[in-house]
C-alpha cells in the first residue's frame, strides 16, 4: 500500500508509533549515557582508591606475572612506574626463601581453589634490602568463574617483626636476670595479693615449688604474729 492509499487514521497510527519508538530510543540513549557516566565515576573512584591506598596492591596472572602494581606497591619495592609490569613475582623474592615453591603453590591454587589465606614472604628491594611482607589475596575470575589470576594486598611488616623480635629478646634478658638473681623476686597481683610468678631463689628460700607458690597469696608466707604488722591491703 502506498502512502497516498493509506487512510489518515493509518498514517496517524504509524506516525504515533514512530514517535513512540523515537521517544523510547531517546530514553534508552539517555539511560545509556547515565549508565556510562556512573560507570566512569565508579572507575575513577576505584582508580583513586587503589592508587592512593597506603598498602601495596598488585594483580598477577596464574603464572605469577605482575600485570598491575599501584604506587604503594612500587614504592615498597623501590621501582619506578611500569618497571614491575611483566615480571614474575619470584624475581623479587629473597633467594632460597620461596622461589622454588611459589610456582607450584600458584598451580595448586588454580587447580584446587582453596579459601584464600594470608601468607608471608621475604622480598628484595631494588637497592637489595630485605623486607618482610604479609600478602592477603583473592582470586581474579573471568565471566564464567574461571581463575585467571590473583589480586593481592601487600603490607610491609618489617618494622613490626623487628619490634616483636626486640621485645622477645628483652623478655629473654629480663627472664635471665630474674632467674639468676640472688634475691627472691615475686610478681604479685596488686589487688588480690596473689603470687603470679617467682624466681628460683624464692623457691629455695621458702622451700616451695613454683607451682605451689603460684597458688598462694603473699601474706601466707608471713608467720601469724607478723601478719598484723603488714599493710592493710595485705
Amino acid at each position: 500500500m502506498k502512502n497516498k492509499d493509506k487512510t489518515k487514521e493509518q498514517l496517524l497510527e504509524e506516525i504515533t508509533a514512530m514517535r513512540q519508538r523515537i521517544a523510547e530510543l531517546e530514553i534508552s540513549e539517555t539511560e545509556r549515557k547515565k549508565a556510562e557516566k556512573k560507570l566512569k565515576e565508579s572507575e575513577d573512584n576505584y582508580r583513586i582508591l587503589v592508587q592512593r591506598n597506603p598498602h601495596g596492591i598488585q594483580k598477577i596472572d596464574i603464572y605469577g606475572t605482575i600485570i598491575y602494581a599501584n604506587k604503594a606497591h612500587r614504592e615498597m619495592y623501590g621501582y619506578e612506574e611500569g618497571a614491575l609490569i611483566g615480571r614474575s613475582i619470584t624475581d623479587f623474592l629473597v633467594p632460597g626463601s620461596q622461589c622454588a615453591e611459589l610456582p607450584g603453590y600458584l598451580e595448586m591454587l588454580v587447580k584446587n581453589q582453596p579459601s584464600p589465606t594470608p601468607y608471608y614472604q621475604k622480598i628484595l628491594t631494588k637497592r637489595g634490602k630485605e623486607r618482610d611482607i604479609e600478602v592477603t589475596w583473592n582470586y581474579l575470575r573471568d565471566t564464567k568463574g574461571g581463575v585467571v589470576g590473583f589480586l593481592s594486598v601487600l603490607t610491609d611488616i618489617t618494622v613490626r617483626k623487628q619490634t616483636d623480635e626486640a621485645l622477645r629478646n628483652s623478655n629473654r634478658k629480663y627472664s635471665a636476670i630474674v632467674e639468676n638473681a640472688n634475691d627472691a623476686i615475686y610478681l604479685i597481683d596488686p589487688e588480690t595479693q596473689k603470687i603470679l610468678e617467682v624466681n628460683d631463689t624464692a623457691c629455695k628460700m621458702t622451700g616451695y615449688s613454683k607451682e605451689e607458690l603460684k597458688r598462694m597469696y603473699v601474706y601466707e608466707l608471713h608467720p601469724e604474729d607478723e601478719r598484723a604488722l603488714l599493710p592493710e591491703k595485705f
